[in-house]
């Protein structure tokens, strides 16, 4: 008897196993290595090539923030369980928590399966409260470096391979020169108005610039740059960071430990406003540089469980 009730359950093991094969696992929100990714990159995916692969940027964020007259997005990272990393023009200035929604774990395409029985592969999660930096003030280029904020979550996440937090830079890597280094720009866009259009998750390599060649494009780089932004310029493919969006991530990827993980270098701060279509623009787009802002990053988020590794 107990031989025939042992062989009934592996038997019922093996059905649950084969019909929830794709079933996501969780982790311990502190027993993990930041910035993993746990799907191949395709060469192309679709029949554009600057469209993001599914499940490829686990740690990136969708704000919806409702407005009396529109609903518009945002680009955010996940650093922790409970922190989301923005540009603080997306929430600035009378932008309330509770006009705040955090989509994490978003692709194109999205459609479930039966592993959504288990655990979701998106979350949605309301904004708690808000953190300035305080030294931001959207009326003023030279504060462009400041253009930070944190959103602290209702509910933590749990980390799976579809949601899983970015990993930051050290306070070493401030002193590194980027010149020169090809990085990727990955960001929610929409081709037209806020909350209309075909919005698409967007990725390109974009080749980073020097403080010198970005400070002397123009007299209003001249006022932004500084040694705590960073500037990118399209790779030479003919496409750059555009849409109607706040917030694209520059990532770069690295090697720690055993793996290749992926560190957020930058958040898009401002670029410059035009007449025509961003895409076309051949200007560069500033970013702040995050292993400037590391101290004031973690004095904030003390309360959010962070990688160990």
């Amino acid at each position: 008897m107990i031989v025939q009730w042992f062989i009934l359950f592996v038997l019922i093991q093996q059905a649950h196993n084969a019909c929830v094969k794709n079933r996501i696992e969780l982790w311990d929100p502190t027993k993990c290595e930041a910035g993993r990714t746990f799907f191949a990159k395709l060469s192309s995916v679709s029949d554009n090539n600057y469209i993001a692969q599914p499940y490829l940027y686990p740690w990136l964020t969708e704000l919806k923030v409702t407005l009396p007259d529109q609903t518009k997005s945002c680009t955010g990272a996940l650093i922790n369980d409970r922190y989301v990393l923005v540009a603080q023009d997306c929430i600035f200035p009378s932008i309330q928590p509770d006009q705040v929604t955090v989509h994490v774990g978003f692709f194109n395409g999205y459609g479930k399966d039966v592993s959504e029985i288990f655990q979701a592969r998106t979350l949605q999660r309301k904004a708690a409260h808000f953190i300035l930096h305080p030294n931001f003030d959207p009326r003023n280029l030279q504060t462009v470096a400041n253009n930070l904020a944190l959103i602290k979550l209702d509910e933590p996440v749990s980390y799976s391979k579809t949601i899983y937090p970015i990993q930051l830079p050290t306070i070493g890597e401030q002193f590194q020169d980027h010149t020169e280094t090809q990085a990727d720009n990955v960001e929610w866009s929409y081709f037209s108005n806020f909350g209309s259009g075909d919005k698409k998750l967007k990725e390109n390599v974009v080749t980073l610039l020097s403080s010198t060649q970005c400070s002397t494009v123009d007299g209003r780089y001249s006022q932004i740059v500084t040694p705590e932004v960073i500037c990118s310029v399209d790779s030479g493919d003919g496409v750059r960071p555009c849409g109607e969006e706040h917030g694209g991530l520059l990532t770069l990827s690295k090697i720690r430990r055993m793996y290749n993980v992926t560190e957020l270098v930058g958040i898009t701060a401002w670029e410059p406003s035009t007449t025509t279509n961003t895409c076309q623009s051949t200007e560069p787009r500033v970013y702040v540089r995050i292993d400037k802002k590391l101290l004031w990053i973690k004095e904030n988020t003390k309360d959010g469980l962070y990688c160990k590794y």
